[in-house]
């Protein structure tokens, strides 16, 4: 259950049931038209409005103006995740917005940052989505069968 810094419950809403709303912490968006020209309304108003885009490995902050770029190239939304063969499960956006909105950020990876962590990089500002290296893949692998408890 979303809750605002307050504790406030947020209640999720869709924006082809309300589409002369401007996008909050409850916005919820599917993959039906109406949703899409509310971003691309929301993208022209507030560019760097955050949108999660929550997949089965990852959760991936995208520019409001970045993902309604994607869909307006008729580019798969599939084409800003990180992880090779993952899958989008929802897209919303987050509590908290107003602190992505403040670093104008383009594409983030929860992943990405956690393989940076791993691999002892430090963490840059990502202006685009990248492919993900298989060496740390590779790593995080190792890193993960490490903690695995024994069975034995």
């Amino acid at each position: 259950m979303a809750t605002a810094e307050g504790g406030d419950y947020i209640k999720p809403w869709l924006p082809h049931e309300q589409p002369e709303r401007p996008f909050d912490e409850g916005t919820w968006i599917c993959d039906c038209n109406a949703c899409a020209m509310a971003l691309h309304a929301e993208a022209r108003h507030s560019p760097f409005t955050p949108m999660c885009i929550k997949t089965g490995f990852d959760r991936i902050i995208v520019a409001a103006e970045y993902l309604s770029e994607t869909i307006t190239a008729a580019t798969p939304i599939e084409s800003l995740l990180y992880v090779t063969d993952d899958w989008v499960r929802e897209i919303f956006v987050p509590v908290g917005s107003w602190r992505w909105k403040a670093t104008a950020t383009r594409w983030w990876s929860l992943m990405l940052h956690e393989d940076e962590d791993i691999a002892g990089r430090g963490h840059v500002r990502h202006q685009v989505a990248r492919g993900e290296d298989r060496s740390v893949v590779d790593l995080r692998l190792r890193y993960f069968a490490s903690q695995r408890p024994s069975l034995t």
